[in-house]
């Protein structure tokens, strides 16, 4: 599996990523205090969809163009990405959703795309950028100075380990940062390999911790060689969070399969 940002940049599992990103930072900005928004596998930030070979955006972002969308949230995230030519990737929404005193924490390993999302942030002083591994970042930055917090973990699952690896990573999150809400990304292709990571998740962060699991999968499950579907973990969501993401939901797999 490889889902590295720049070649699935608007697909279906992208945009459903993203309008439920945008909706948390709607559910978390509402208070007055200040945000950290933290992102370990940031990407470049920016892409021109017309580029990427792939074409996947055709049957993602696309689908909702010149369509009467009715959820404000998925609304409002057309609305920040329907330049295909520079369409943003989660460091881009967040720094146009976020207030000036929110803080900004991008972290990306691969050298090249750091460059990259120096480039798309120049001398922007709500941008911390970090050019190291996403473990070594989360030992170094969390937590940040400020304690009100949203960590978006989205890895390209290159490793064949990386689900297993993955409720360990979170679990080292959440015992420096245990306040912050978290989103974590994943592709549905195996659903025993899905379920595994659920279970190993439960055990390791316990009942305690609340969680909500959401899914959009355009495809039926039985095609291992498709991305079918992605899912999303959400740690700690805002209050009523879940009946607005249920609805977006319903709305945008209506576009998808359509």
């Amino acid at each position: 599996m490889n889902y590295e940002h720049a070649y699935h940049a608007g697909s279906h599992a992208d945009v459903f990523k993203h309008a439920v990103l945008v909706m948390l930072f709607d559910f978390l900005t509402q208070k007055d205090k200040p945000l950290s928004y933290i992102d370990f596998y940031a990407g470049s930030g920016e892409y021109n969809l017309y580029e990427k070979t792939s074409q996947e955006f055709q049957s993602g972002i696309a689908k909702l163009k010149n369509q009467n969308l009715s959820d404000p949230h998925l609304k409002k995230y057309f609305e920040l990405a329907q330049d295909f030519h520079h369409y943003p990737g989660s460091p881009k929404i967040a720094k146009k959703l976020l207030r000036p005193a929110d803080e900004i924490i991008l972290v990306e390993k691969s050298d090249p795309v750091y460059q990259q999302l120096k480039r798309n942030f120049p001398h922007d002083k709500q941008v911390h950028i970090h050019n190291m591994d996403a473990e070594v970042a989360l030992r170094g930055l969390l937590p940040p100075k400020i304690k009100r917090g949203l960590v978006l973990i989205d890895p390209a699952y290159e490793s064949s380990d990386e689900f297993q690896k993955l409720p360990y990573f979170i679990k080292n999150g959440m015992e420096r940062f245990a306040t912050a809400t978290y989103m974590i990304w994943y592709p549905v292709k195996s659903r025993t390999i899905v379920k595994s990571f659920h279970e190993k998740l439960d055990q390791l962060l316990g009942d305690e911790t609340e969680k909500l699991i959401l899914e959009c999968c355009p495809y039926p499950d039985d095609v291992p060689i498709r991305l079918n579907g992605s899912g999303l973990v959400i740690i700690n969501p805002p209050w009523k969070f879940e009946a607005a993401a249920k609805n977006l939901i319903k709305e945008l797999i209506t576009f998808l399969r359509g």
